[in-house]
This record gives C-alpha cells, sequence and structure tokens, in this order.
C-alpha cells in the first residue's frame, strides 16, 4: 500500500516511547488489548513491555484499593461514575505539562 516508511516512523517512535505508551495505557481506560498488539506488531522488548505492564497495572489497582482501604464506600461510588474520566484528564494535563515545559520554556 505504499506505507512502509511511515510504519518503520511509526516503529521507531513507538519503540522509543514504548516504555511510557505502555505504562500510559496500563494506568488509564484505553483499550490495553490495542497495546498489546501495537507492541507486538512493532517488536517492542518483551521486558520493557512486561516491566511497564506490571508497574502500570498493579498500580492502577493499588490506587483503587488504598482510596477504598481508607475512604470506604463513597469513593467507591466516584470511582465506578468517574474514574476514565479522572484518568483521562490527570494525563491530558501531565502531557500537556511537559509539551508546554519543551515548548514554551
Amino acid at each position: 500500500y505504499g506505507y512502509g516508511a511511515r510504519f518503520a516512523s511509526f516503529q521507531a517512535r513507538y519503540n522509543e516511547w514504548g516504555a511510557w505508551i505502555v505504562f500510559g495505557a496500563g494506568v488509564t481506560p484505553f483499550p490495553y488489548k490495542v497495546i498489546t498488539i501495537a507492541s507486538g506488531v512493532t517488536g517492542l522488548d518483551l521486558a520493557t513491555f512486561t516491566v511497564a505492564s506490571v508497574l502500570a497495572r498493579g498500580l492502577r489497582f493499588f490506587i483503587v484499593a488504598a482510596l477504598l482501604y481508607w475512604i470506604g464506600p463513597p469513593i467507591r461510588n466516584f470511582v465506578e461514575k468517574n474514574l476514565a474520566m479522572v484518568t483521562t484528564v490527570f494525563f491530558v494535563l501531565l502531557l500537556g505539562g511537559f509539551v508546554a515545559v519543551r515548548y514554551l520554556a
């Protein structure tokens, strides 16, 4: 289809930022299956993928568990209703901060 060069560029960028991409997807509600497939297609190092996955998924579930332990049932309703939105807003702000520091500083 003539996209070999574009895929090679994508593959290089994905493998450069792969740990962060896997980590970011692991703590957000983004479908993790997409990241696993992309990591395999681009040949992301298995150790990088595994470490980032374990850290991200562990962090996500331990944060929820800690909130439930300390705050209890009120936080459960909040998490069930708003976790996707809160996580997405957090990562948009985080990414926006990195972009701002890079281009405004």
